[in-house]
């Protein structure tokens, strides 16, 4: 059985990456927007040109440029940030240029219909059932986006098919109606097949990336983690510290009480860690009694001070594992990287460095080393020790 806080920080890393997932499916066709927005252009000008109607040119104009604009969103989501914010003002943004580009469509559908030109009827008909179609094959991973797109392609013309009072047209709006119908079931079965499948992958790779006792991230997760967070708080002028720690007379506990209540007591410590922590931090169980702790974007060495000797309390605290009470202490070792950069390896070492000073020390401390000191080439530069 897993720590019940890694568990639920697991599903919450898992939904946001699954909405991830299914959000970059939406923009992912440029190519596809943008030959339907020249199509339906195309072909509607040629329809106004027969029909010699300049409002109806007007709204195909229109609705190309919606098209465009559609097309300049997914080009700039490319290079966007992702964050949580930010993935929901993008998707936000495709949602308003494809309803945009969707409303013109019916509009000059609409327009169409209230001629007596049957063949500028029938290819506008066919404009609107092909782009329903790709609407559907694109965008079917978020249904709150496609659905809106949907009712306002056919309303519009199902309006002006209906008030007409002619059987042939009544019959056109009633297929138009069962079309979308029909569409929005299909979608609805594709988004399901969608999200079966990315959840799937998902689980499956982030179970190769967990600690399978306490579902804290596992080494691999660790060094990917790491050298992200390097990244970005090099880039952003911040520090970022790694802690490592240990539990101080955890084989005691598994000589006295059994390896079952090692276990318990390893998932209790779990739990407490990651309620310590920021949602941009990471936890990770590298085995045994060793865990580690990437604080990410930290403005000083203070900062990763604090977080330690908070540590060192939490884990010291008594636990009641079944019907007994345990007690352990941690000792804490860790390395702040400058805002110049450090290397993931310069700071695993120097923290682990760091933990043995504080064992040697005794129970319960914690000690903070910067990792690559600004002046100076020496690596073991102590900053703190408490």
């Amino acid at each position: 059985m897993l720590s019940r806080a890694a568990t639920a920080s697991s599903e919450i890393e898992l939904k946001l990456a699954l909405r991830a997932e299914l959000v970059d499916r939406l923009f992912s066709n440029a190519v596809s927007i943008g030959a339907m927005g020249t199509l339906f252009t195309l072909f509607g000008l040629l329809v106004a040109s027969r029909m010699g109607d300049p409002l109806l040119a007007g709204l195909v104009v229109a609705g190309g440029l919606a098209a465009a604009a559609h097309v300049a969103v997914v080009r700039l989501y490319r290079g966007a940030p992702r964050t949580g914010a930010e993935l929901s003002r993008w998707e936000s943004r495709y949602a308003a240029a494809g309803f945009g580009s969707a409303a013109f469509v019916g509009l000059a559908a609409a327009r169409t219909f209230l001629s007596d030109d049957l063949g500028s009827a029938m290819l506008m008909t066919g404009l609107i059932f092909g782009y329903a179609a790709g609407t559907m094959a694109r965008a079917a991973t978020r249904p709150w986006v496609t659905a809106p797109r949907m009712l306002v392609l056919v309303a519009a013309p199902v309006a002006v098919l209906l008030s007409r009072h002619d059987l042939l047209f009544a019959a056109q709006a009633l297929l138009l109606v069962l079309f979308l119908v029909t569409g929005l079931e299909t979608m609805m079965s594709l988004h399901r097949q969608a999200v079966t499948e990315i959840d799937t992958s998902l689980r499956r790779r982030d179970s190769a990336r967990r600690d399978a006792l306490t579902g804290l991230a596992n080494r691999l997760s660790l060094d990917e983690v790491l050298a992200d967070r390097a990244a970005h708080a090099a880039a952003a002028g911040r520090c970022i510290a790694v802690h490592c720690l240990d539990l101080d007379g955890f084989k005691v506990v598994n000589d006295t009480h059994g390896h079952a209540a090692g276990d318990l007591l390893l998932q209790a410590v779990a739990d407490r860690l990651l309620a310590l922590v920021r949602p941009d931090d990471l936890v990770a169980r590298l085995g045994g009694d060793e865990f580690v702790l990437v604080q990410a974007q930290v403005a000083d060495g203070l900062a990763a001070e604090r977080l330690a000797a908070a540590v060192v309390e939490a884990l010291g605290r008594p636990y009641r594992l079944g019907d007994r009470d345990l007690r352990v202490s941690a000792s804490v070792g860790v390395a702040v990287g400058a805002r110049s950069g450090a290397t993931p390896a310069a700071l695993m070492a120097e923290a682990d460095a760091a933990l043995y000073a504080s064992k040697a020390r005794g129970r319960g401390r914690h000690t903070v080393r910067r990792a690559t000191p600004p002046a100076s080439h020496d690596v073991s530069a102590l900053l703190l020790v408490s």
